[in-house]
């Protein structure tokens, strides 16, 4: 394979932001073409070639180029996907193990005995 680069272009604060930002970069774009079947929430192929995919996965928006052979940069999307969708998963669920322990604490809190008067 030759000329293969894969790049994190942004990681926004939330889902949404990064949909608009991958909205307004492939609306800058000559040629775009929507991928529906490597994967990730969008998906986007840009130029009159196969070897300019950006994806979006959650709040990352990656980039992958490869000069060849043609259809490499299609694969390598759709692994680039599959990776940052567990990454994705992951950390939601740190996140909502977080809030529980977080919700658990304070409850504990609440529950304890006032302060008695001396």
């Amino acid at each position: 394979m030759r000329g293969l680069t894969v790049s994190v272009r942004w990681v926004a604060e939330t889902d949404e932001a990064a949909s608009q930002m991958l909205d307004a970069f492939q609306s800058v774009q000559a040629q775009v073409r929507r991928r529906e079947n490597l994967g990730g929430d969008e998906m986007y192929e840009i130029g009159a070639t196969a070897g300019v995919i950006a994806v979006r996965v959650g709040r990352v928006i990656a980039v992958v180029e490869a000069g060849s052979p043609t259809g490499a940069a299609a694969r390598l999307a759709k692994s680039v996907a599959v990776r940052l969708e567990e990454r994705d998963r992951a950390l939601r669920a740190a996140e909502a193990k977080r809030l529980a322990e977080e919700r658990e604490k304070e409850a504990g809190r609440r529950v304890s005995d006032p302060p008695r008067a001396p």
